[in-house]
């Protein structure tokens, strides 16, 4: 019998128990104690027996060499066990911790090779940003990462291993399951690569708005997946390259691939399967109502219709239990893109129930990139209400997340918004350095209509600051900038901001433009409002027209004739009560023009604006709980007099008429 094989040590315990003295004899240092306590406090694990036996034959006083031999054998087994039964025990506490979560033992890993930020540990790990971000977060709050400051870039942040964090990883490699062996390499290395080229496509869109350099790293992607027979993987590539398609405004190209999402979805691409058709109808349904969009459709009914059906049917498929994609997020961003349809038809507060609904959903798939759009879309409508303080909070927590996560295109955005927000409130020196960090990012970013809007805002915050000629250089820069875009709404909002400075420079004597000029810019602009039903443009134009005419000592009471004759349909009516800005202009130029049938008209809008206001039921305030955390704004006393005149007069946002009702079902919680 081998001499070091269980049996054998077994015989030598059974041996030793035998010529140990009963226990009610014992002395308190006898045998047995010696055995489990002083030997493993003193005793070397690797000890041999020989060496256990000598000693405990020195500490208990016995010469017989068999008793040793056998209190050896035993003191040997008896540690071997304890440390066995140690191992085992934090064995099964580091894999618990480590199958709770997977992922958060992969960071403590790879931080080992030295500090990473979330975007460096998403590329490697093959996971998303905003999980990244929120388990170091959780990491730092138990005092395993720290956040060290990035050596080139002063807004990201990298996370390193503090003492406790690499005893943690120490603990997991001594402790933690073995790696599981390699699959083959069709199934986990290339699909991970493929993964990560998707994922760095998507980056080069949301992050930098390189749009052909992310149709170029899609092309890769979409084949290599046919070639290693991911179909869901291949249609996830195919959906985001009819997304970036979509924001180049490559139309031709966009036009193939939704006819060959078509094609999946009635069953006639074998290759890519049967589970696949249900995902392409959502996708072809989604990109069809933001292609809509795009194009500037007047058709924003059936744009809505057919993005509340994309994400009727990303519901279905999420309750299906059909993998491949991220359908609750897929659901949130139909959701969402219905709810910028809602706002630009003036539905704000079916816009901000909607884009809750949204928001809610990247919430539970912890999608960082969609609560921000959702928070600036709230914040956008929030403005537009004139909830200028609401809006202000919304806006910048939404920047914060943004800025935070990388989302540059999304930041540079939402800046013009929060700046128009905070002109709004009289605030016009933050406002003129949040819209040139705008305009310097767009700039950068070769973002032309953003750049444009935030020019335009610009020329208004001057014009609020009393800076007028300022105002009018910056503003024909954004006129420029908005014919060069193709922004047509943009176009007529910033011409006719533009002639209001133009006649306050003629009024006070600093320049001489002649009436004709000011017909020119108003009269595009006007046609433009009228196109889209605007209610609040096409007056905010036949207002500065009238003022133009008042100025160079002409009548206007054709003007306000064409006032009157506007506002006679009740939907114009009702629409041009919804706006915070111009109900106020109408009631100054009509006491000014000394016209009492538009004086009438006007206060009864107005009246009717303030009920409208005071009336209106709020959107959920769940959308509210994520700026509410850190941005709280000050309560500040509306501005008055003059400045409040001058904001007024830089308003005037595209207001589309809406042939949709507001239907309870397509804001249901």
């Amino acid at each position: 019998m081998n001499a070091d094989s269980p049996e054998t040590r077994r015989t030598h315990i059974e041996r030793a128990r035998e010529l140990l003295p009963p226990a009610d004899t014992a002395r308190p240092d006898d045998y047995r104690a010696l055995a489990v306590e002083d030997l493993l406090a003193q005793l070397d694990l690797a000890g041999r027996r020989a060496v256990l036996g000598e000693l405990l034959r020195r500490r208990t006083g016995t010469d017989d060499e068999a008793l040793s031999d056998a209190l050896g054998a035993a003191a040997f087994e008896v540690q071997a066990a304890l440390t066995s039964e140690r191992i085992e025990s934090r064995q099964r506490v580091v894999d618990a911790e480590i199958r709770a979560d997977p992922l958060r033992a992969r960071i403590l890993n790879e931080l080992t090779r030295g500090p990473a930020g979330p975007s460096e540990l998403a590329r490697t790990l093959d996971a998303r940003v905003e999980t990244m971000s929120r388990l170091c977060r959780q990491l730092e709050a138990e005092r395993l990462v720290a956040p060290r400051a990035h050596p080139h870039d002063g807004r990201r942040k990298l996370y390193g291993l503090t003492p406790s964090g690499e005893r943690a990883a120490a603990d997991q490699l001594a402790f933690g399951p073995p790696a599981p062996p390699p699959e083959p390499i069709a199934a986990t290395e290339a699909q991970i690569a493929i993964e990560r080229g998707l994922a760095e496509a998507i980056r080069l869109r949301r992050s930098e708005n390189r749009l052909d350099d992310a149709v170029k790293a899609l092309e890769p992607v979409i084949r290599e997946a046919a070639k290693y027979e991911l179909p869901q993987l291949e249609l996830r590539a195919r959906r985001e390259y009819a997304t970036t398609l979509r924001q180049a405004q490559r139309t031709d190209e966009l036009r193939e691939q939704l006819h060959d999402l078509h094609r999946v979805a009635k069953g006639q691409e074998p290759r890519l399967g049967a589970e696949c058709a249900m995902p392409a109808s959502a996708h072809l349904h989604y990109e069809l109502g933001r292609r809509a969009q795009t194009q500037a459709s007047d058709d924003l009914a059936e744009s809505t219709r057919l993005l509340l059906t994309a994400g009727s049917l990303f519901n279905a498929i999420a309750g299906s239990g059909i993998a491949g994609d991220r359908w609750a997020a897929r659901e949130g961003w139909a959701l969402f893109s219905a709810a910028e349809n809602l706002r630009q038809q003036t539905l704000l507060g079916s816009s901000l129930r909607l884009a809750d609904r949204a928001a809610r959903l990247f919430e539970s798939d912890d999608d960082a990139y969609g609560i921000a759009n959702c928070l600036s879309l709230a914040g956008f409508a929030l403005r537009l209400r004139g909830d200028f303080a609401t809006a202000q909070a919304t806006l910048a927590e939404a920047l914060s997340l943004a800025q935070e996560q990388g989302f540059e295109r999304l930041a540079a955005g939402t800046l013009v918004h929060l700046g128009e927000a905070l002109r709004c409130q009289g605030q016009l020196a933050e406002a003129e350095q949040v819209l040139t960090d705008a305009c310097d990012r767009a700039r950068t970013l070769n973002a032309s209509v953003t750049e444009a809007f935030s020019l335009s805002a610009l020329g208004a915050t001057a014009y609020c600051a009393e800076d007028p000629l300022r105002a009018l250089t910056v503003l024909e820069t954004a006129c420029a900038a908005m014919e060069q875009g193709g922004h047509g709404d943009g176009l007529a909002l910033t011409r006719r901001r533009k002639a209001v400075v133009e006649n306050l420079l003629t009024e006070d004597g600093r320049g001489r433009t002649d009436l004709a000029d000011v017909r020119e810019l108003l009269g595009p602009a006007r046609s433009r409002y009228k196109s889209l039903e605007s209610a609040a443009g096409v007056a905010a134009c036949l207002i500065e027209l009238g003022r133009a005419k008042r100025g160079r000592g002409q009548r206007v009471g054709d003007v306000c004739a064409s006032l009157i004759a506007w506002f006679e349909p009740i939907d114009r009516r009702d629409l041009f009560q919804r706006d915070p800005w111009i109900p106020e202009r109408l009631v100054a130029f009509a006491e000014a023009a000394d016209h009492p049938a538009l004086h009438e008209t006007a206060t009864a809008l107005r009246t009717d604006a303030i009920r409208r206001q005071e009336a209106r039921e709020e959107p959920s305030r769940s959308l509210f709980t994520y700026q509410l955390q850190k941005h709280v704004t000050p309560v500040r006393r509306p501005p008055t007099g003059a400045l409040a005149a001058r904001i007024d007069q830089m308003a005037g946002e595209p207001r589309r008429h809406s042939p949709l009702a507001e239907p309870g079902s397509l804001v249901a919680a």
